[in-house]
């Protein structure tokens, strides 16, 4: 529902929503969480109302934010990419060598990433993103959801990419990799409804995996190291995937 219509229109909206099975989510927290709002996008969304917007402009948030978001259990995408991934690129430019980026994006993308990265790589964006992976982190140990995302295509970013970078923020923030993990798992497929086919490795469930080279709970920039995905049951190289079209 964006930035939020008028209260009255929202609440309709929610309970007829529910009542065809269909979850509900915006960019507010006030006053979704009390008209049974099913989740929240990003933690510095803008709003219309000058009341609705959660963190400050130094991505600060009092604590009524950690306890609604938690005690509500909303789900909460925070997309904390948006300040962070120019940071994590500075601090880690060996993630700009990976060959699924470099098949898909070339040298023109890395030097529109280098590019963007000097733009947010500074010292208030240190301090946003630990302002805000401190408030998530917070909703997580209150026991609020957390899931990964990136905005995409809204945010200039590539997709896939900035997903891991998302994976990435979450442990720098005090999750565990297994948790971050989870969060963009089992719990991004029980937030849209679709936890009966993935989210897990079980029987029954669709046979939609990554295989990887290396291990993401010892290192969790290793989600980017994929040797080979399984589709609708099939295996396939990550070599072959990345071959140009005949």
């Amino acid at each position: 529902m964006g930035r939020g219509p008028p209260n009255a229109m929202q609440s309709r909206v929610i309970v007829f929503a529910h009542e065809i099975g269909v979850p509900t989510s915006s960019q507010e927290l006030y006053p979704a969480a009390s008209t049974g709002m099913d989740a929240m996008e990003h933690m510095a969304a803008t709003s219309r109302r000058g009341y609705s917007p959660v963190v400050s402009p130094l991505s600060r948030s009092y604590g009524d934010v950690v306890d609604l978001l938690a005690a509500s259990r909303m789900n909460n995408t925070p997309t904390l990419v948006f300040s962070g991934f120019g940071l994590t690129l500075e601090e880690q430019p060996e993630l700009l060598e990976n060959p699924q980026f470099l098949a898909l994006y070339g040298s023109p993308g890395v030097m529109g990433l280098k590019m963007r990265m000097r733009m947010f790589s500074s010292p208030a964006s240190k301090q946003y993103r630990q302002s805000m992976g401190e408030t998530v982190y917070g909703v997580l140990r209150g026991g609020g959801r957390i899931t990964t995302g990136t905005d995409a295509p809204f945010f200039p970013f590539p997709f896939p990419f900035g997903l891991h970078i998302e994976i990435n923020l979450l442990v720098q923030s005090g999750f565990t990799p297994l948790g971050a993990l989870r969060s963009s798992t089992l719990w991004a497929a029980e937030a849209i409804g679709i936890d009966d086919d993935l989210g897990t490795i079980a029987a029954g469930k669709l046979a939609d995996l990554v295989i990887l080279d290396a291990d993401p709970v010892e290192n969790i920039s290793n989600t980017v190291a994929v040797s080979s995905r399984i589709k609708n049951g099939v295996l396939y190289a990550v070599e072959d995937l990345l071959k140009a079209p005949m």
